[in-house]
């Protein structure tokens, strides 16, 4: 059985399930050693974001139909972005 790294007992869950039920052929394919070579050189981090900052891809390199199609969509669904995009026939 293989044994995580402790920052990964505690905080991987997913990477626990992984290992305690690899896919098959996962770990058979692996020369001995490998994996608890692998799972040493797994580094956890964590990160205290003070903002973020983004920008919305909303197909303007797209023709204006296709803008126009987006953008009706979005308004049919209720996004509250919609009335942000400017209508391309405008």
């Amino acid at each position: 059985m293989y044994r995580l790294p402790a920052f990964a007992e505690k905080d991987g869950a997913t990477l626990g399930a992984l290992i305690a039920a690899p896919p098959p052929g996962l770990l058979t394919s692996a020369r001995p050693g490998a994996i608890m070579a692998q799972l040493r050189a797994i580094t956890g981090l964590e990160i205290d974001v003070q903002s973020m900052e983004g920008k919305l891809k909303l197909s303007q390199n797209r023709a204006k139909p296709d803008r126009a199609g987006v953008r009706a969509g979005m308004i049919a669904e209720g996004e509250p972005l919609a009335r942000l995009m400017p209508d391309p026939f405008a």
